[in-house]
């Protein structure tokens, strides 16, 4: 028993460094390549969403990212319930952060959350139009409906407004959670 603790304790140090290292390195956005079209405008794509949290505008703080990707973690683990987390420095050349957020939920094909349930929500911040949105999949919105989405966005932005990236999206995240969780309790 006691080599199995040691075991999980190494394993568990190992995997806290590792993911130091990785929040330490900048992030890979894409760039939006030339359209080969001639329509003078940039492609639109927009990058692959790979971890609970992917903040690509750099604005949130190393210890709010790791609490964020435990909390998303453990609601997947428990729930199968997928919450991605994504900031933006702008939309490139989508017009809205609404089509912007559509387009991300796609996940370049992958989607946000499990086939056939439907069960991802995707809270984005764009930095740019200083705009945050909740996007829901179907199998979702019996438990968050949007009008409740829209309510999380609003305790989120005063935090937004000060800077203060992290807890904003902690406190956003943290309210979606506990409606998860107590809806897939009720089961």
């Amino acid at each position: 028993m006691r080599k199995l603790h040691l075991a999980i304790v190494l394993v568990l140090t190992a995997t806290v460094a590792i993911w130091g290292w990785l929040r330490s390195q900048p992030p890979q956005v894409p760039l939006a390549a030339p359209s080969v079209a001639n329509t003078g405008q940039a492609d639109t794509s927009l990058p692959a969403l790979n971890a609970p949290v992917n903040d690509f505008a750099n604005v949130i703080d190393q210890d709010s990212a790791m609490a964020l990707d435990d909390t998303i973690r453990s609601l997947r683990r428990d729930t199968g319930d997928v919450v991605v987390v994504a900031t933006l420095p702008d939309c490139g050349s989508l017009e809205s952060i609404k089509a912007c957020s559509m387009k991300l939920f796609e996940n370049h094909g992958r989607g946000i959350g499990q086939r056939g349930k439907d069960n991802g929500v995707l809270v984005l911040a764009v930095m740019k139009s200083r705009e945050a949105r909740i996007t829901l999949g179907y199998g979702i919105e019996s438990i968050i409906s949007d009008q409740d989405a829209t309510a999380i966005v609003e305790t989120m932005t005063p935090f937004f407004r000060t800077g203060r990236f992290g807890v904003g999206f902690r406190t956003g995240v943290q309210d979606i959670v506990s409606r998860l969780r107590l809806a897939r309790a009720g089961r």
